[in-house]
């Protein structure tokens, strides 16, 4: 079992070098829209914090940069023990701090009403702010100062169809019969600024339908721009208009992982 700091570090490390994760069935969607594009700030400087993450009730303590901002909706049936047993919806933020570790998480120690006394180390913190169970990490040894917050919605709040997803792009093809086990928007601040889906299902159990799944797709793609495909990693890559495409056939972890990237405006 991985520990917690382990899994952040695979986090951001996902984030800065673009190794591409997730998806999940996925409807259709629109012809090949971009997404909402940041907002600016008044230094005319780009903000990757996502439109409806609850900043007044969990600020980003002396924050000095967001790295990344993501909405998940997670249904992966084997996370629902670490997801309070049922399927969630919760904010991923990564974020450059000024604050020491041990103010940062002093701080968000502060504002909870609840606290997970399992969870109070000195790298994290879990509990209670407002209506959201939060989950605020920072792990000394890293060198850029990074700080990480996850902000569950209440369940009473949970939607099953991402709220970001309205102008999905319609640039690759998913079997619409797969389970969607995770999905993901976000607004990644590397290369000038990027917007992200991700998606995730699983991949059929037997290797001949593997084979013949990732055989359709070379077939189906192979012709589009920059198209590759590493037969020891699984990963495929292509662009298609404006749109970066990360697809990964993980025969060990049993999964179907995309992400959709595109230049913000």
């Amino acid at each position: 079992m991985l520990s917690k700091k382990t899994i952040f570090i695979l986090i951001i490390l996902f984030i800065l070098f673009a190794i591409p994760l997730a998806s999940f069935i996925s409807k259709k969607g629109n012809p090949a829209t971009p997404a909402p594009v940041a907002k600016t700030n008044q230094k005319n400087e780009k903000n990757y914090l996502l439109d409806g993450y609850p900043l007044d009730t969990v600020p980003l303590f002396k924050n000095k940069l967001v790295s990344s901002s993501k909405f998940f909706v997670k249904k992966d049936p084997s996370g629902y023990t670490g997801y309070f047993g049922h399927p969630v919806n919760y904010f991923n933020v990564v974020y450059l701090t000024e604050a020491t570790p041990d103010e940062f998480l002093s701080y968000y120690r502060s504002l909870m009403t609840e606290v997970n006394p399992d969870s109070n180390s000195d790298e994290s913190v879990e509990g209670v702010i407002g209506k959201y169970k939060v989950e605020a990490s920072h792990f000394g040894d890293n060198p850029q100062n990074y700080g990480y917050l996850q902000v569950y919605l209440p369940s009473s709040e949970y939607r099953p169809d991402n709220p970001y997803f309205q102008n999905y792009p319609s640039v690759v093809d998913i079997d619409a019969s797969f389970p969607e086990f995770e999905s993901s928007f976000g607004y990644l601040n590397q290369k000038g600024g990027e917007v992200e889906y991700t998606r995730y299902f699983p991949l059929p159990e037997k290797v001949e339908d593997q084979d013949k799944l990732i055989f359709s797709y070379q077939q189906q793609y192979q012709s589009e721009t920059d198209y590759n495909f590493n037969s020891d990693s699984g990963l495929m890559t292509w662009k298609k208009d404006m749109y970066s495409v990360y697809l990964t056939f993980s025969r060990d972890h049993g999964r179907l992982y995309l992400t959709l990237r595109h230049p913000m405006e």
